[in-house]
């Protein structure tokens, strides 16, 4: 197999119809639909509700992981397309472009805005990521893992040994390219605005879910204080997600995954942070 860097996107232009797999709905806390949904992606390699207006006169692009994504979330109601008819009974006319993909990373975000996004020249980008990066920051290899999600790099996956795990968590290479990202946003004079992920609070759910994947709520809350940390003393826009949704279980089907009265909520929020 020919070695290449990795494009995290969908395949432009493809229609499938999905539905949650049993593992993943028994993994949830009840609120994940079972049933099937379509999932219709753009020519750019977008997740979009087919039913969006046509017109628009500005272009945000949002860029991030699988929360962002919403797969399992009916088209029309995924968290941008909310954010968008928000918007648009405001009277902005705009076209709010889910650019989300399940595992993407800050590196592996930084190279789909270099070779694919500022080409396209939005009007304004909003970032949320930091599940996988979580994952990350807990390994000497950090971003260049070479796990199936965090690898950088389509290539054989055999003949890799276990990443070697650090005793504290690195944030050293994520705040480098968040600021990587920013910079490049100005050059190319797109307007940033960075969002925290919304995570679930502790209930009984938690307490299940915490005896399976270890100390990883403290890896993710650790991340989305380096994204706050990082607004602050750049300069950049932050929409402070997790405290507005302010962990409310009834909006999530896991950890972190909005269920689709959760990606209601955000979008409104989102769209109420992109106006203020």
């Amino acid at each position: 197999m020919k070695r290449q860097i990795r494009l995290k996107e969908w395949e432009p232009g493809t229609k499938r119809v999905m539905a949650p797999p049993a593992s993943l709905i028994e993994l949830s806390d009840g609120s994940l639909p079972p049933d099937s949904v379509n999932v219709t992606i753009s020519s750019d390699g977008f997740v979009c509700d087919p039913n969006r207006p046509e017109e628009f006169e500005s272009r945000v692009i949002v860029m991030g992981d699988s929360v962002v994504e919403c797969s399992y979330v009916p088209e029309g109601k995924r968290f941008t397309d909310i954010a968008e008819k928000e918007l648009r009974s405001r009277g902005v006319s705009v076209r709010v472009e889910n650019a989300g993909r399940s595992g993407a990373t800050i590196l592996q975000l930084t190279l789909a805005l270099q070779a694919k996004i500022i080409p396209m020249r939005p009007n304004k980008i909003v970032l949320m990521n930091g599940i996988i990066d979580a994952d990350a920051i807990q390994f000497a290899s950090g971003l260049w893992s070479k796990g199936d999600y965090i690898n950088p790099i389509e290539e054989e996956k055999v003949g890799h040994p276990a990443p070697k795990k650090l005793p504290e968590l690195d944030f050293t290479a994520r705040s480098k390219f968040l600021r990587l990202f920013a910079d490049t946003c100005r050059l190319f004079e797109i307007d940033l605005v960075i969002a925290t992920t919304p995570l679930r609070d502790n209930d009984e759910y938690m307490e299940r879910y915490l005896a399976k994947n270890g100390q990883r709520n403290i890896r993710v809350e650790a991340v989305n204080q380096n994204t706050r940390e990082f607004c602050s003393n750049n300069g950049v826009k932050l929409i402070d997600l997790d405290k507005l949704v302010n962990r409310d279980p009834q909006y999530f089907y896991d950890y972190f995954h909005f269920n689709p009265a959760g990606a209601e909520y955000a979008g409104r929020l989102l769209a109420e942070g992109l106006v203020a």
